[in-house]
């Protein structure tokens, strides 16, 4: 996915954001460098510690050097090497508890209706807004 419009919001502006995230840390895998360094800036914004991964194989190993203080596995569907379906269903295999927010540009994606983590897997439309993505965040972490 090339650079989207939504993506390229002032991240150093005045944003109303929520730094209850102290403390938590979020496993962010996308293989589209730009969607990555920018979540990345979000969460941190927003208080989260971040684990940055750039496919499938390398967040499972980050996940499982780290299963303990990861509070959410935030993935893209489609990437190299091992789909974000994929991450997540072995992602919950080792943790059962695991919660899962999926990221796609594509409406039509299997995983929508075909959940692999129960109602602890939740999906984010991209492009996004910082809003969206804190907020969503935020809320999946709070249930």
């Amino acid at each position: 996915m090339g650079t989207q419009p939504a993506y390229r919001e002032n991240l150093s502006g005045n944003l109303p954001l929520d730094h209850s995230g102290i403390h938590e840390t979020i496993l962010l895998a996308d293989d589209d460098e730009i969607i990555r360094d920018v979540s990345h800036q979000i969460l941190q914004m927003c208080g989260y510690n971040v684990l940055e991964a750039a496919d499938g194989v390398e967040a499972l190993s980050i996940f499982r050097e780290n299963q303990d203080c990861i509070s959410l596995l935030l993935t893209d569907m489609s990437m190299p090497k091992m789909s974000g379906r994929e991450l997540a269903r072995q992602v919950c295999s080792i943790r059962p508890d695991a919660k899962v927010l999926y990221m796609s540009g594509y409406l039509d994606d299997a995983v929508i209706r075909q959940g692999s983590a129960g109602d602890r897997t939740y999906f984010l439309q991209k492009p996004f807004s910082i809003e969206d993505l804190s907020k969503m965040v935020r809320d999946i972490l709070a249930s």
